[in-house]
Formats: C-alpha cells, structure tokens, sequence
C-alpha cells in the first residue's frame, strides 16, 4: 500500500469521525446523545430540533462519506483499495475518534458512499424508491434496514465481488447498528419518524 492511499485511508476515517449532529447540539447548548434515543444521527436530530435540521446534518453526514470515495475514484484506486476507502467513513462514523469511538448509525454516511458508486442516475432512483418506502411504512429505521438489502446486487452488477461484499458488510453494519431498533420493531414500540420527544 502506497503513502497515498493510507493518507486518503486514513482521511476518510477522520472525515467519518465529525460527529455534526454532536456538535450542533451543542452548539443548541445540549447533548442530543442525552436526548431522545441518544442517537446523533438525522433521525434523533428530527425528533428533537425538527426536520430542517436534521436535513442539514444529513447532508453533512453524506458528504463524510461522498468526499472520501469520489477522491479515491478519482485518483484511480478500485477492487480492495476502494472497498477499504469505502468502508473507513462508514466506520469513524459509528466508531467516531472524537466521542471515544462511539457515534451514529453510519446511514447517511453510508449513503454518501453509494451516491459515488451508484453514480447520479442510479442513486436518484434509489433515492426515490427509499422515499417511497418511508411514506407508506412511516418508519425510518425499517425503511433503511430494507434498503440496504439491495446493496449487494446494486454493487455487483456495476463493479465485481469485492465490491459487493462491501455490500453484504454495509448490510451486517447497519443491521448491527440497529440491533436496539429491531427489538422495538419486534415489540412494536419503535416510533415514527416525525414523533418529538
């Protein structure tokens, strides 16, 4: 591995690792990991500070994960360099270095990353198919736990086997990361998206 891909490697962790919805709470003067589900992704942002908000740390969580994986395409990296790149902002996401590698749920940061992968055409489609699913479930952890089944397939069918086993761990990885909503799901406690705590 050159010294060029371990700094982008190691970038793209850091990147990850910006905790925004953190921080914007605190910038609120509170902490959102105290609030509502504790989570500091989109989602618990929009139970507590609404929705235009929780769009702006949505946004900001993506880019976490498009930067890092549009400069690695660009600089020409593919097969396991890419899917090593791909895979360290979803994780400093989730094991962020600056709340002692705690963090999010890696969604959006996961999102960023496919929107380069899938490229425009293809990830307006998904992103329209996710909007759809969300209005009849009207359940956003649901909505994301069966979007990310397609993953794998999208994956394989635009690049090879590495990249869509990066598919099959991005499923493993939200999954887990959802452990505690599957059980409310189950229990049939999980609450809607627009429910303010």
């Amino acid at each position: 591995m050159t010294v060029k891909f371990l700094l982008i490697f190691l970038l793209s962790y850091l990147s990850g690792s910006i905790p925004f919805g953190y921080l914007f709470s605190k910038f609120k003067g509170v902490d959102i990991t105290k609030m509502g589900s504790g989570n500091i992704g989109a989602t618990n942002i929009s139970r507590v500070f609404g929705i235009k908000w929780a769009i702006l740390i949505g946004l900001l969580d993506v880019l976490k994960g498009a930067v890092p994986v549009s400069i690695a395409m660009q600089s020409g990296y593919v097969g396991w360099h890419l899917f090593l790149i791909c895979i360290s902002p979803i994780m400093g996401n989730i094991f962020s270095l600056w709340l002692n590698f705690k963090g999010g749920k890696g969604v959006s940061t996961t999102v960023g990353v496919l929107s380069v992968l899938l490229g425009w055409q293809l990830s307006l489609v998904w992103l329209l198919v996710w909007i759809a699913l969300l209005y009849f479930i009207n359940l956003m952890s649901l909505t994301n736990l069966i979007i990310i089944l397609f993953t794998p397939y999208l994956l394989y069918s635009l690049y090879d086997l590495k990249l869509a086993v990066l598919g099959f761990l991005m499923i493993i990885i939200i999954w887990y990361t959802h452990r505690k909503n599957i059980i409310r799901l189950i229990s049939g406690q999980e609450p809607s998206l627009f429910d303010r705590q």
